[in-house]
Formats: C-alpha cells, sequence, structure tokens
C-alpha cells in the first residue's frame, strides 16, 4: 500500500523487514509510543510502518490514529528524510488530535537530533 504516491512512500509490510528495522534501528521514545528511525543510506523516506496496540482503543480509534499518522508522514516528509524507514509504535490511550501529534513528534525528534549531534 502507498502511503503517498507523489512522494513515492510505501509501508512496511513484510515481518522481516519490521524485525530489522526495530533491532538495528534507533529508538525514539515520545509520549504515545515509540518511533523506530533506519537509516540505510538512501537520503529518502521511502518505507513507514504504523503498529496500534489495541490497548489504544476500539477498531474505530485505531484507523484514526492510522489515518492521522499516514498524514503527519505525508505533511511532514522534508523533516522526515533523514531516515529511509521508520516504524510507529503507538500504544497510547487518550485524546488525540493531529496537532498535539505533530508538534509531540516534531519536538522529540529534534531532541534526538540534538543528541546525535553532539554525540559524534
Amino acid at each position: 500500500m502507498n502511503i503517498s504516491k507523489p512522494l513515492n512512500i510505501s509501508t512496511l509490510s513484510h515481518k522481516n523487514e519490521i524485525n530489522s528495522v526495530m533491532k538495528k534501528g534507533q529508538k525514539v521514545y515520545t509520549k504515545f509510543g515509540l518511533l523506530f528511525l533506519y537509516n540505510d543510506n538512501i537520503k529518502v523516506l521511502n518505507k513507514v510502518g504504523i503498529l496500534v496496540k489495541k490497548q489504544s482503543g476500539n477498531a474505530v480509534k485505531r484507523n484514526y490514529i492510522k489515518r492521522i499518522l499516514r498524514q503527519f508522514v505525508r505533511n511532514e516528509h522534508e523533516f522526515l528524510r533523514y531516515y529511509s524507514k521508520i516504524i510507529f509504535l503507538y500504544n497510547y490511550s487518550g485524546k488525540i488530535s493531529y496537532n498535539e501529534l505533530r508538534n509531540t513528534y516534531i519536538n522529540d525528534l529534534k531532541k534526538y537530533e540534538k543528541i546525535i549531534t553532539n554525540s559524534h
């Protein structure tokens, strides 16, 4: 499935691919769950995985979360371009809006980038 055809972003769908990103990727802890960021020397975001746990709510709420995460990836593809594969492991059961999700993820990713650049 394509998340965005014009941007050529597709989903991580194979279990082996998901497991390798979770093992090799960098973890970023957020209010909403974990992000796994993986870069395999491709300077373009080309695959995204969205995993929403059942504890997050019923099917309607989980699908809403997936929709707003896909929209986040479409809108912020320039910000996420440093990673070729990203997995969102969403594990939050409260109410959420797109703007709250966007601001939290962007702030946490900026903090993570500062840590990485300071350690090298």
